[in-house]
């Protein structure tokens, strides 16, 4: 067995498995558990990846924080702009209730909503 420091041990449960049937670690795999419908037990992946090199490049933390991160702020761009167009949406539906009303100048009242939509963006 190769000598590990107590910083990549520490990643690592004393057993994986059920606990009728624990399996010691293997150093030379992922430190994660994975748990299926009938099997649950260490990741099978080899390690080398996230903090120590003690993960698999798919339970790397650091690599999931950052890609959850990345999903997230896809997510606020995409709820900013269903923000912006339902303020337009409601912009002209206001202008158009006011050219109803007879607003006297109605062309202003459209010109003022697309520089309002145009500096938005």
């Amino acid at each position: 067995m190769t000598e590990h420091s107590p910083a990549f041990l520490a990643h690592y449960r004393p057993s994986y498995g059920r606990s009728w049937s624990p399996a010691a670690p293997d150093y030379s795999r992922c430190c994660e558990i994975v748990i299926g419908q009938i099997h649950s037990g260490q990741c099978t992946r080899k390690n080398g990846h996230g903090p120590d090199g003690a993960y698999c490049k798919q339970h790397d933390p650091i690599a999931i924080k950052a890609k959850i991160a990345a999903s997230d702020a896809k997510w606020r761009a995409e709820q900013d702009a269903k923000a912006r167009q339902a303020e337009f949406a409601n912009d002209c539906k206001a202008a158009i209730r006011e050219i109803a009303a007879g607003h006297n100048d109605p062309r202003a009242l459209a010109q003022s909503i697309i520089d309002k939509l145009e500096g938005a963006k």
